[in-house]
């Protein structure tokens, strides 16, 4: 996000930048080099935060809000260590049993877009969040995820009272 703030500490070593995207950064003055290469806090940062899951495996947890981003989180230090940037508002999501994937329902019923209704299926296999496969049945914001216990099917249930069923495996 942009800059909204920059103190400098009192040597005149280092300066904090704060985000409008509710981040801060610690850089160096000698070599404007990231001393902590990433954010010291993250944050969602706009709108509401309506979406929340637990891995079923790992100390981690994932959010999803209206500012658009997916973020994996850590239970015990509460660090953000994933993210990812989505098109849309996000409402709803949840972790396939094995906790490879993670289902992200797009849309927020007062701001609809042509996004809205879209289901991402989201890989945590690597590195960074990858979106694998992208689903849309409805023109409704879809307001909750659920995985079969199994993992072979995913349902969305949708802003226009209907739930939509897919087959995760294929």
């Amino acid at each position: 996000g942009s800059i909204a703030s920059v103190p400098i500490n009192n040597d005149r070593r280092k300066v904090l930048v704060g985000t409008k995207g509710s981040e801060i950064l610690e850089l160096s003055t000698l070599d404007e080099s990231d001393v902590n290469k990433g954010a010291l806090v993250t944050g969602h940062c706009r709108g509401r935060l309506c979406a929340l899951a637990c891995h079923p495996i790992l100390a981690e947890f994932a959010t999803a809000g209206d500012d658009a981003t997916l973020r994996l989180w850590d239970v015990a230090t509460h660090a953000q260590l994933r993210s990812l940037k989505l098109e849309e508002a996000a409402r709803a999501i949840g972790f396939m049993p094995n906790g490879h994937l993670i289902g992200v329902g797009l849309g927020a019923e007062e701001a609809a877009t042509s996004k809205t209704g879209l289901v991402l299926v989201v890989s945590t296999l690597k590195p960074s969040l990858e979106v694998v496969k992208e689903l849309k049945d409805t023109v409704a914001a879809i307001s909750a995820i659920q995985f079969s216990p199994d993992g072979e099917c995913m349902a969305a249930a949708a802003c226009d009272t209907k739930i939509y069923v897919y087959d995760t495996l294929n």
